[in-house]
């Protein structure tokens, strides 16, 4: 019965939500409060969090904060301000998403430097997916290295990250990596695509599933209407 009312919070929790969201195993209580009472009151709960010196809950608000989720506003300096403190006292997540706010302040190079300091960690996932994509995009390198970021890409891929695979397939299409290649993403990428999803389904609050779509930029939150909250 436990199990059943945990799934039942996490997948009413994700009807509220665009895409995945980490939040950790101690942070399921959260979870139950995006569900039944919604985003305001889920924010309040992180910003209770953050004010007690809780890592992960800091990163999620500078996460808010990089989509404009908290007031409607981009607000890039207060998002470094929420994630610095816990990035420097070395937790993952906040790396990770302080290298994204910076990628955003165009700040390439402290922001694959925070990534790769994120992935060398060895206990998030989604760091060491998006490095590789750091590597194939070029940010904060001299130039982009197809090799090592795919390497990356299939490293994060065999540790369980459920996302890696899709990217992998996405830029074996582009031909980046010879036509056999190419050839074998089309007739991958229908089944990694399926998996990603169906595993986001089951637990989209996982590190396994969750990736930053940071372009094109999307609202995080869907917009909810009823009783207890109207539209954004």
């Amino acid at each position: 019965m436990r199990w059943l009312t945990e799934r039942s919070i996490k997948g009413a929790a994700w009807d509220r939500l665009n895409y995945p969201l980490f939040i950790p195993p101690d942070g399921s209580d959260l979870l139950a409060v995006l569900a039944k009472q919604g985003k305001e009151q889920f924010i309040t709960g992180l910003d209770s969090r953050a004010g007690l010196g809780v890592a992960w809950a800091a990163a999620i608000l500078g996460l808010l904060e990089l989509k404009g989720e908290i007031d409607g506003r981009v607000r890039l300096d207060r998002a470094e301000q929420l994630c610095l403190p816990a990035a420097r006292s070395r937790d993952s997540y906040a790396q990770y998403v302080l290298a994204w706010i910076l990628v955003e302040q165009r700040q390439g190079k402290e922001a694959y430097r925070w990534m790769n300091r994120a992935a060398s960690a060895g206990d998030y996932l989604p760091a060491l997916a998006d490095l590789g994509r750091f590597v194939l995009g070029g940010v904060g390198i001299r130039s982009p290295d197809v090799a090592r970021g795919i390497g990356l890409l299939w490293s994060a891929h065999r540790r369980g990250h459920k996302a890696a695979l899709p990217f992998i397939c996405d830029n074996y299409r582009r031909g980046k990596c010879g036509p056999a290649r190419r050839l074998a993403a089309y007739l991958i990428f229908p089944y990694a695509l399926f998996r990603s999803y169906w595993s986001m389904r089951r637990n989209p609050f996982a590190q396994e599933v969750f990736v930053n779509f940071q372009s094109p930029r999307r609202p995080f939150f869907r917009v909810q209407s009823g009783a207890g909250e109207g539209p954004r």
